[in-house]
């Protein structure tokens, strides 16, 4: 055995968030050092059976030889707020084998971690409470004292080499002995890794901001389906550039105006429009909502931020409660926190907003920081300070705080090979972001107090763009526009390289990937949902868990909440995603009926009980939400009195629902309670006869018999005492209940009554729907004492004429049942007359239903035909019923005409009528005919045939086409018409210069001629373009193409190549970017449509690489030109080329 006293470094990790709250970060990780009497051991079994190595902390009293548990660190969590859930924590420790003489010389180092997860009854931290001992496993135990957190580790490992072998160990401290022993120890690479660190997971159902939390984790710790089907898709209008955002119940997305629906759905594929707010005339809106403390934050294209009331005005409206003007479009999604909102903007700065507002529809600016370019990305917030990429290469780290004067200062910066769109992730002490120079970056969160920060580790990628990584489970996913989702080693490895652990390929560029429950979501271009496997299969390779398929691009983030997932295609379709049905029941309770097992009435006290309060549970014990809850009293219509229709409601959050049934005495009859058309509990102890209610030994007791005389001979003919009916409760109710005095459930009684029902069936044979025919039935009474009990049915097409309800029968008497079969649904019916007795059969009564009416196809589907041909076919009208059908065959459609059995008709019975429909359709297209056949008795004929389309599609997708280049896509107009030529001409309807019609101008075709039109893409520019082709004729639609361009990085080509500038049109600044294969001489000037120089940009010798220069609208006197129309053009060795250029003042 050996013994090492330690040093310890701590760090607390970033948490997630709690419900409604924001990420905290915890500063001062050194908190607690070991004493003289903390001992670290390490123990093997012996030689040769292998080593079994157990980190154990162990302290000793005045008994050197007496040890126990002793806590080894603690973790300051004293700014978690009360009421704070604990899902779980993890305790990361390094295990090695070899002899750690150095940082990174090793055989082998192994991350350990131990993770306990905390029932939820455990997890409610309250920092002004007592302490709460908490035994988790054998092998950790967990103290709460004030907020702090005490772990006492014991951690085995079993590592399979000999036991003999000396140079193994936990790496628990950075000394360095010298010894030959084994040593254990903590240990903390200076390279930014600090083991061991404690990840504190807190319960969060919500998803309040674009990628989760203040630190852009992009994790929900949500229990997920395996699988998921589309629980709703709404429409939310064009436009679908940001990613929603889920709180209570609602979601929260923006498409050209800001949108709040129900999150839940309306139950029939759609959801609810809480409130809609109207922007007014702008672009889409790319900055993602946050949604905190009851207000909607996010930015638009015409620079302004807003603050909305998330609740609504409970009228489709709601209110704003302050906006703020930049200086430019917003791109960034803003992250609120400690009463602050952060957001970046394309006029290069980052804002620091005051989050509550002024009250009179402003806001304070708290600080602005500046960077080189245009901000796109979204910041992330932790431990009070702000990271943020920039288009100037650049990652910046500010204080969140700021200085009072509307500054702040910069912490450090970290510069990439290209534009920085890719939104920073904040974790662990860690700085994950991406750059367009392919690369996945980890920085050191902390910086070096000196501007600058160290690069921990670095990993191609491919071409992320605005892909954000996201980080959990030890790991960081990251997405690309080519080389699907990879997933790395979150930590590192010494040499500033980290370990890829699987790639997944997807269809098209894939944006930001989310992380739930062991799962990664993410959407690619290509229109696809795609679920996988977070763990991959050790491989290099992970599995599709599922996928969903919508049709058009998925170019935003998911929202995950409460098991559900949220996505926006350009489809312009907001899409909730999860499992139907709904968890099982499991647990349920209906109270106060439960504790008495009787509906209604309440012991000791003789009146109903009005409130009943239903409350349900799944089969893991959580409540059930917005569950459908009724009381069904239909057993005991006649037998109770007051009872109201449609007792029902809908369980709340908690899954419960309170319900008033305020129904009167009863009779014995079933009351069912049903959840999601599920019956939970049926009672049948509803009786009057137990007047208090309280069933002792399930007996009728004398108290019964008090409470009844109470009422003898008062006219209560409500009371379901007055068994015989006759208004009172009077000597036959007596003698019926003192018949049923002293037994159980009155079923001695039995030995007085008897009874005949002559018929117990009934056939009605055939009957034509709308005709009746009524027939009798008996009851009598053959015992000794009287009977008294009930006549009902609940069957559609069955009614009682006569006898029906309660009935009292002396000994000897009879009652005559009149029953009425009146169909209304064709087919056999089937009806059960209870007779209320169980000496009593019931009587079975069925009949057959027709139609008067009947029309032989009343769907007649002409299928596919030519415009200006034609087909026929026929359907017929037969009378069943016995007397004369009268009516007239007619139609109103361009397409259908009636060529015989048109027009007025009389049938006898059982006489027939042929009606022959031609359809000859004129224009393309879908048609619908209803031919009315005259009669409310006979059914209308729906007819539906279809004419195929002039031209072979509507749209034209050119995808993504590399600026510079161009791709040729073609369609078929095609005459289809039997016998008409088609004439027309192709032109431009609407067009960027982009497009081009190669084949245009005039076509005459005769009828299986076909005209091919060819149109090429030639993109300008980044942002997605459209053109409308239009034929010069009517009848044939419009072919709509579009497409958008795609940046290839040149820097390792032989070409030079200028971009055309972004934005364009542009106002004030604009972007221009180009590249230079080699060395040269450079000159780059704007020119004015008239050809006269407005400005030289460049005018220099460059190195090799991509270059980015910015044009501020502005001559070489600097100052402000015209709108209109400007030229780019560069020169570069003998590399000649223009760009055209729109400024919009």
């Amino acid at each position: 055995m050996n013994m090492r006293r330690a040093s310890i470094v701590v760090l607390l990790t970033s948490l997630l968030l709690p419900l409604g709250s924001f990420a905290y970060g915890v500063e001062s990780p050194i908190i607690l050092h070991p004493t003289d009497d903390t001992w670290i051991f390490n123990s093997s079994p012996g030689a040769g059976m292998g080593l079994h190595d157990s980190l154990q902390v162990m302290s000793h009293g005045p008994d050197p030889h007496i040890f126990s548990q002793k806590a080894l660190v603690k973790f300051d969590l004293s700014d978690l707020p009360p009421g704070t859930t604990i899902s779980s924590a993890t305790l990361y420790l390094y295990y090695y084998h070899g002899n750690p003489e150095s940082e990174c010389r090793y055989e082998e180092l192994r991350l350990r971690r131990i993770t306990c997860f905390w029932e939820e009854d455990w997890a409610t931290w309250d920092t002004v409470g007592s302490c709460y001992d908490f035994s988790i496993t054998d092998a950790a135990r967990m103290q709460t004292c004030y907020g702090w957190l005490d772990w006492n580790v014991t951690a085995d490992v079993q590592a399979m080499i000999d036991g003999m072998e000396s140079n193994h160990g936990w790496m628990v401290s950075d000394e360095r002995t010298g010894d030959d022993h084994p040593v254990i120890r903590f240990w903390a690479r200076e390279s930014g890794h600090k083991i061991p660190f404690l990840e504190i997971v807190l319960e969060s159902e919500e998803w309040p901001m674009y990628l989760h939390d203040a630190s852009n984790r992009a994790y929900n710790n949500s229990n997920m389906p395996d699988t998921a089907e589309v629980i709703w898709d709404n429409y939310v209008g064009p436009g679908f550039d940001c990613s929603p955002a889920v709180v209570d119940g609602k979601v929260y997305i923006g498409s050209t105006d800001m949108l709040c629906y129900d999150a839940l759905g309306d139950g029939e594929g759609s959801s609810d429009q809480i409130w809609h707010y109207y922007i007014g005339p702008s672009h889409n809106i790319y900055s993602s909502p946050a949604v905190v403390d009851g207000k909607v934050y996010f930015g638009v294209e015409t620079g302004e931020i807003y603050c909305l009331d998330a609740a609504g005005n409970g009228d489709g409206t709601t209110d704003l409660i302050w906006s703020y003007m930049t200086g430019d479009r917003i791109r960034s999604s803003p992250v609120v926190t400690d009463g602050k909102v952060y957001i970046g903007s394309w006029d290069r700065n980052v804002y620091c907003l005051d989050a509550e507002g002024n009250g009179d529809l402003t806001t304070d600016l708290v600080w602005s920081y500046s960077t080189g370019s245009v901000i796109s990305c979204s910041p992330a917030f932790s431990n009070g300070r702000i990271y943020i990429g920039s288009n100037d290469d650049i990652v910046y780290c500010l204080d969140a705080e700021g200085n009072g004067d509307e500054t702040t200062d910069l912490i450090w910066s970290f510069a990439t090979g290209d534009d920085v769109m890719s939104s920073p992730t904040v974790f662990s002490g860690h700085v994950y972001v991406g750059s367009n120079d392919d690369n996945l970056y980890c920085l050191d969160a902390e910086g070096n107090g000196d501007g600058t920060t160290d690069l921990i580790w670095s990993a191609i990628v491919g071409s992320i763009q605005k892909s954000s990584p996201a980080i959990a489970y030890g790991r960081v996913y990251i997405g690309s526009f080519g080389s699907g989702i990879k997933c790395f080693d979150a930590l590192g490895n010494c040499d500033g390289t980290t370990d890829l652990i699987w790639t997944h390929i997807l269809g098209g560029r894939v944006y930001s990937p989310v992380l739930a429950d062991g799962k990664v979501y993410a959407g690619s271009g290509d229109g696809v949902l795609s679920c996988l496997d977070a763990e991959g299969n050790g491989d290099g390779t992970t599995d599709l868990l599922w996928d969903h398929t919508t049709s058009d691009d998925i170019q935003t983030s998911p929202a995950i909440a409460r098991g559900r997932i949220y996505i926006g295609s350009t489809n312009h379709h907001l899409y909730c995603l999860g499992t139907l049905p709904p968890p099982s029941i499991v647990q349920s309770s209906v109270e106060p009926w439960d504790s008495y097992g009787l509906a209604f009435v309440c012991p000791g006290t003789g009146t109903s009980c009005d409130s009943v309060t239903v409350t349900i549970r799944d089969e893991n014990g959580d409540p059930c939400p917005y569950y459908d809850v009724e009381i069904d009293l239909s057993d005991c219509t006649g037998l109770c009195i007051d009872i109201p229709d449609g007792l029902s409601g809908t369980t709340d959050r908690d899954g419960v629902v309170r319900l008033d049934p305020r129904v009167g005495g009863c009779a014995e009859c079933d009351v069912i309670v049903r959840a999601m058309d599920t019956d939970i509990r049926i009672y049948s102890k509803v009786t009057s006869s137990d007047w208090d209610g309280n069933w002792a030994d399930g007996k009728v007791e004398t108290v019964d018999s008090l409470y009844f005389m109470s009422q003898f001979m008062q006219p209560f003919p409500e009371l379901c005492a007055d068994y015989d009916g006759s208004g009172y409760v009077d000597l036959v109710d007596l003698s019926m209940l003192a018949c049923c005095m002293g037994t159980s459930n009155a079923e001695t009684c039995s030995l007085f009554y008897d009874c005949e029902i002559v018929p117990c069936s009934i056939d009605f044979e055939t009957l034509v729907i709308g005709t009746t025919f009524d027939t009798t039935f008996v009851i009598r009474n053959t015992g000794s004492a009287s009977l008294c009990d009930t006549v009902s049915l609940s069957c559609d097409g069955f009614s009682l004429v006569s006898g029906g309800g309660l009935y009292y029968l002396p000994s000897g008497d009879s009652l005559e049942v009149t029953v009425r079969f009146e169909p209304v649904d064709t087919g056999t019916n089937v009806c059960t007359i209870e007779t209320g007795d169980s000496r009593c059969c019931d009587v079975l009564c069925t009949g057959v239903a027709v139609n008067p009416c009947v029309v032989e196809s009343t769907t007649i589907d002409f299928g596919m035909v030519n415009a200006g041909c034609h087909i026929d076919t026929t359907f017929t009208i037969i009378n069943n019923q016995d007397e004369a059908l009268s009516g007239t065959v007619s139609e109103s459609c361009p397409c259908d005409t009636i060529l015989s059995g048109g027009g007025p008709y009389t049938l006898a019975p059982g006489e027939t009528l042929r009606v022959t429909v031609r359809f000859q359709p004129t224009i393309p297209g879908t048609h619908t005919c209803l031919i009315e056949t005259g009669d409310p008795l006979c059914c209308d004929v729906q007819c539906t045939g279809w004419t195929p389309f002039y031209t072979s599609t509507d749209h034209v997708d050119f995808g993504e086409v590399e600026l510079g280049k161009s791709r040729d896509l073609s369609f078929m107009i095609d005459n289809h018409h039997c016998s008409d030529s088609l004439t027309g001409s192709v032109h431009e309807l609407f067009a960027y210069d982009d497009f081009s019609i190669l084949s245009s101008g005039h076509f005459n075709l005769a009828p299986g001629e076909s005209k091919k039109v060819t149109v090429r893409f030639e993109p300008s520019s980044l942002e997605k373009r459209i053109c409308v082709i239009d034929m010069n004729n009517e009848q044939i639609r419009d072919v709509v193409c579009s497409g958008t361009g795609k940046y290839v990085s040149r820097g390792s080509k032989t070409l030079f190549f200028l971009e055309q500038n972004d934005p364009n049109p542009f106002n004030p600044i604009t972007e221009i970017r180009y590249n230079l294969p080699r060395d040269a001489r450079v000159r780059l000037d704007i020119f004015n449509i008239l050809g006269q120089k407005v400005v030289t940009l460049v005018n220099e010798h460059q190195s090799a690489g991509f270059k980015t220069i910015s044009w501020n609208g502005k001559n070489d006197r600097e100052t402000d030109v015209s709108s209109g129309v400007y030229f780019c053009r560069i020169r570069a060795g003998d590399y000649t080329e223009t760009r055209k250029m729109i400024l919009l003042r």
